[in-house]
């Protein structure tokens, strides 16, 4: 059976940094998304996090606006998420909530 995604996923290239919140030892990783939906990431690592760690991702928007005059400001996002699929290739991160903050905040 073919699995069907209900939300569109994106191929973009965004820098994040994912911190595992569960677990005695604290670890960051500075990865970057594969692909992306408002659901969810995939992110290429060697190194994987197990399935069902808890995660704090972090990535940071650029300004956008009209090309001659940037009328927006970059925001950070900060989503809580788990490890839903980990294979040697990398993993994906469910995301179960998410905070949009002015980057200057």
């Amino acid at each position: 059976m073919k699995k069907r995604r209900n939300l569109e996923r994106f191929h973009l290239k965004v820098p994040v940094t994912i911190e595992v919140v569960d677990g005695a030892e604290r670890k960051t990783l500075e990865l970057e998304t594969s692909n992306i939906s408002s659901a969810g990431a995939f992110f290429a690592t060697r190194r994987p996090l197990g399935r069902g760690e808890k995660v704090k991702v972090r990535m940071v928007l650029p300004a956008v606006g009209h090309e001659k005059k940037k009328s927006g400001r970059p925001a950070r996002v900060e989503m809580n998420g788990v490890v839903t699929r980990s294979e040697p290739q990398g993993m994906a991160i469910c995301f179960q909530d998410f905070r949009i903050l002015r980057l200057d905040a």
